[in-house]
């Protein structure tokens, strides 16, 4: 997720992401505009940010009220692909059992 954060984005893309996430921290995930549940993917959200043309998503999970950065990818077309949530998926299921 650094490498993305850090790489794969320009710096004003970044600055969106970080300010999207600052909100979040800020307000918790109600702005039904930045973020929402992944419907059926348990306990994955997606985190919406917007930079000129780049729909910027960054998925997440919830672990003991801590927002946990899983993946991140501009978004191409409308849909996010089930490859990428399932990307998320895996790595938040080895972030848990890496939990003591």
């Amino acid at each position: 997720m650094e490498d993305f954060l850090s790489e794969g984005l320009d710096p004003r893309q970044r600055a969106r992401v970080l300010r999207t996430l600052e909100a979040i921290r800020l307000r918790g995930l109600y702005d039904p505009r930045a973020c929402k549940k992944l419907p059926g993917s348990g306990a994955l959200w997606e985190i919406r940010a917007r930079h000129k043309n780049a729909r910027i998503r960054i998925l997440a999970g919830i672990d003991g009220g801590r927002l946990v950065l899983l993946h991140g990818l501009i978004k191409k077309t409308g849909k996010l692909d089930r490859s990428e949530i399932d990307l998320a998926s895996r790595r938040f299921l080895e972030y848990r059992s890496a939990r003591p």
